[in-house]
């Protein structure tokens, strides 16, 4: 007889070890929409109805042979450049057999999901020529992988600023090419040109944001080496090659999807947002930083501040006790340390005396970034240092071994703290479908709240577009033309503010208010006269109900439990006379029962 071989035990490779890290701390952060996960998600009224709508356009668009990066049936007639807006193209594109099979809704969920475990799994790949330990690694893809502007981006539905995969990737090219060379410069850049072509598809923002840093990184290296070392031909000739092997890929992929996004079909013409608001968006003083980091030596981060991506406390802490161990073993170390305070300063915007802000504001299209998204530099230079603060040979291994388990330790106590995310039904007007169902063609309905119709464009995605919309969500509000951008105000104004106790719509704007709707082609608007939890002067129906009844008069139906009116605009008899502004004012004030016979009296 002949002795068998020990079985050996199965054990998970490093990566795939780190995966399961990443993914089950994913599935907690997720433990409130995932059981629902086709009916239920994160604020779907706001931002990720965008997102939501984008799946199922994209999906849409694709198994009906129309154009993926354009549609008419949000803000109709002009439509929607999807390049141009925050709507994740790429993401939606990858998604489409999910979202065939799921729904868009159920396909954003699982979006969610995967964003910070792929993020998290981009910088441990992209660390490894750096950091040789496993350990290390799995600490610099949770850092990165889950920090406050992640955990933000999730809570709040941001799959297009959630998923940073390129950076690392774009980072570990540039080494690669500069340090260890195992590569042709010319390789490296045909991956940095199709990384850079995804980003656009992803977030065509950070794109921008990484050829900043990239630029100024690269000739403060240049410039370094002449003064420390003496000629740089070398470093140059292997940079030329870099930008000629990318040059194809760039000129053929990224340089028309830019194009498209700059000049294509309703192209944003204007700001996307006002420079007030880019403004807020920053840091605002270094001494934030400092009393962040304080606190959070004696504190739990609180789930509040944890969400905000300006906090900055676990990162200063972290960076500080990383800088400690590695700051006479590693030559990486004060280059990663300038890295983290060359985006503390970008983060500042113009909250400094020098900035880069006041150069970019007068630039076109740069002058749309928000500063504060430069935060994400100082949480990949930590984690990168916490990294090799791990990985670094040690005599005292104890002290390896505890800073790692500092390190993991009072991320996942500040990641437990934000468990779980925000889930809330996504509702439905029955109305709509019932209306959709009355036309040979999509009809063109307006609902309560417009324009910014969240909820709109989610049932418009999951019922396979019946219907269109003059109203939608994101920047194109703000690139309209002027009688057009009168108009979203106004139904701003009595959607979401209202008008009690401020003043009444005026005549003209009523007047403007028919006409609009004339040209946009609006075949129906549907109000609810009565909402499960309204908010009186932010969230009520009743203004927005009230100023439809001025316009077009009575409507043409109500559902029979009373929740819903609805005009169809080609049946409705207009009013000979607007009703006066103070009556308006007055019915609309005093919530009376029979509002129309308020308005109209016999």
């Amino acid at each position: 007889m002949t002795d068998r071989a020990p079985a050996q035990r199965w054990r998970p490779t490093p990566p795939l070890a780190a995966f399961a890290a990443y993914f089950s701390l994913s599935l907690l952060l997720m433990r409130s929409v995932l059981p629902y996960i086709g009916r239920r998600t994160t604020y779907p009224s706001l931002d990720p109805s965008l997102l939501i709508w984008a799946n199922g356009w994209v999906a849409h668009a694709l198994t009906h042979f129309e154009n993926p990066l354009y549609s008419s049936y949000v803000f109709s007639p002009h439509g929607l450049n999807l390049l141009a807006n925050p709507c994740s193209v790429g993401l939606a594109l990858v998604s489409v057999p999910l979202t065939l099979l799921f729904g868009p809704l159920a396909t954003f969920n699982l979006q969610l999901l995967l964003m910070p475990v792929a993020s998290a799994m981009a910088m441990y790949v992209a660390v490894r020529p750096l950091v040789a330990r496993s350990a290390g690694r799995l600490v610099a893809g949770l850092l990165w992988g889950f920090n406050p502007l992640v955990l933000c981006a999730m809570n709040w539905g941001w799959t297009n600023v959630g998923y940073l995969v390129t950076p690392p990737l774009v980072a570990s090219y540039l080494y690669d090419t500069f340090v260890t060379q195992q590569r042709t410069p010319a390789q490296n850049g045909r991956r940095v040109a199709v990384v850079v072509a995804v980003q656009l598809l992803l977030f065509s923002e950070l794109v921008a944001n990484m050829f900043i840093v990239v630029l100024v990184v690269v000739t403060v290296g240049l410039a370094l080496q002449a003064w420390r070392h003496g000629p740089v031909r070398d470093s140059i000739r292997r940079l030329r090659d870099l930008v000629v092997g990318a040059a194809p890929i760039i000129f053929v992929v990224v340089a028309p999807l830019a194009a498209y996004a700059l000049y294509g079909p309703a192209p944003l013409a204007e700001w996307v947002w006002p420079r007030g608001v880019i403004t807020g968006s920053s840091l605002t003083s270094l001494s934030t930083v400092v009393s962040q980091s304080t606190s959070a030596m004696y504190t739990f981060v609180s789930s509040s501040s944890s969400m905000s991506p300006t906090y900055l406390g676990w990162a200063g802490l972290i960076g500080v006790a990383a800088l400690v161990v590695t700051r006479r073993r590693w030559a990486m170390t004060w280059w990663l340390v300038a890295l983290a305070l060359g985006g503390l300063w970008l983060s500042l915007g113009d909250h400094v005396g020098v900035n880069l802000w006041s150069v970019v504001w007068h630039a076109p299209v740069v002058h749309n970034m928000m500063p504060i998204r430069f935060v994400v530099w100082v949480w990949f230079a930590v984690s990168i240092l916490a990294a090799a603060a791990v990985a670094v040979p040690n005599r005292r291994r104890s002290v390896s071994f505890v800073g790692a388990g500092l390190i993991v330790g009072s991320w996942v106590v500040a990641s437990h703290s934000v468990f779980p995310i925000v889930s809330q039904p996504v509702h439905r007007y029955n109305v709509i479908s019932n209306i959709a169902r009355q036309y040979p063609r999509p009809p063109n309905i307006v609902a309560f709240p417009a324009p910014d119709s969240g909820i709109l464009l989610i049932q418009q995605a999951n019922e396979g577009f019946r219907f269109r919309t003059s109203g939608g969500f994101g920047p194109s509000l703000y690139n309209s033309t002027p009688d057009d951008r009168a108009t979203y105000d106004l139904l701003n104004d009595v959607s979401f503010y209202g008008f009690l106790g401020r003043r009444a719509p005026r005549l003209s704007e009523i007047r403007q208010l028919r006409e609009s709707f004339a040209r946009w082609g609006v075949d129906a608007v549907v109000v609810p006269n009565r909402l499960s939890a309204p908010i009186p002067g932010f969230f009520d129906s009743t203004p927005f109900r009230t100023v439809m009844a001025s316009a077009f008069g009575r409507p043409t139906g109500t559902s029979e439990d009373g929740s819903t009116s609805w005009w169809r605009l080609n049946e409705v008899s207009y009013p000979q006379r607007i009703p006066d502004p103070l009556r308006v004012y007055v019915c609309d004030r005093d919530q009376r029962d029979s509002l129309y016979d308020c308005l109209y009296p016999r």
